[in-house]
């Protein structure tokens, strides 16, 4: 990186850029720096900028030893050690988080159609998906999106899997949503049955939603399958 500092200075409507050096007796000179000389003058930007950067990651640092140092308030892990009373009363929050937490492996087809983002901040594929992630999301429901499930030694990956707040079951939802399109009915509903012999029933544990250009998806259907099942 260059010597010194990057500063700069307004002048009216516009702005000027410096370096800023320090010789050893602290005397302070500033060279000009055209725009001619970006170049240099983008280096000493992010020189100046990673330098003040690292004083205040240096600063927190120091407060978090302190902090270490002092605080004797005992940890949440503790607090499961002392009163074996109480963990079983924090098992479902517990349970519920080291699941939301834990790493899955998604479907890898077609990326390019994962255009709608949820609230929770992730790419589905269509308006309906995106509705039916949001409830569930507001809802603080966990479920994970199109995670690849084993059915008979077959890789499936599910619309959503979701995971029930208090029995922790698992459940499936699949939402069909191209019904006036034979080949993906075809292919749809050939999933049902292999769901079935890994023992997801429908309106059990594996919970249907479909929808047609004609025959669009009923929003108050979804919230009302929601309460029914998980609250």
């Amino acid at each position: 990186m260059p010597e010194g500092v990057f500063v700069c200075y307004r002048h009216g409507k516009n702005t000027k850029w410096y370096q800023e050096l320090k010789d050893s007796s602290g005397k302070i000179t500033r060279n000009y720096i055209s725009k001619k000389e970006r170049k240099l003058a983008t280096k000493l930007a992010q020189k100046t900028y990673y330098s003040k950067l690292l004083s205040s990651k240096k600063s927190q640092y120091e407060n978090v030893k302190r902090f270490l140092k002092y605080d004797k308030a005992p940890t949440a892990y503790q607090l499961l050690e002392e009163a074996a009373d109480v963990d079983h009363l924090l098992d479902e929050v517990i349970y519920k988080k080291a699941w939301e937490k834990e790493a899955y492996q998604k479907s890898k087809k077609y990326p390019e159609a994962l255009k709608i983002k949820t609230k929770k901040g992730e790419l589905v594929r269509s308006k309906s998906e995106a509705f039916i992630a949001d409830c569930l999301f507001e809802l603080n429901i966990s479920y994970r999106y199109e995670c690849e499930i084993d059915v008979s030694g077959a890789s499936i990956y599910p619309d959503f899997t979701i995971l029930h707040p208090t029995s922790k079951k698992i459940f499936i939802w699949e939402h069909l949503g191209l019904m006036d399109d034979p080949s993906y009915v075809k292919i749809s509903l050939g999933k049902i049955p292999l769901y079935m012999s890994a023992s997801y029933m429908p309106g059990v544990n594996l919970l249907l939603t479909y929808e047609s250009e004609e025959h669009p998806l009923d929003y108050a259907l979804v919230r009302e399958m929601i309460q029914f099942y998980f609250l």
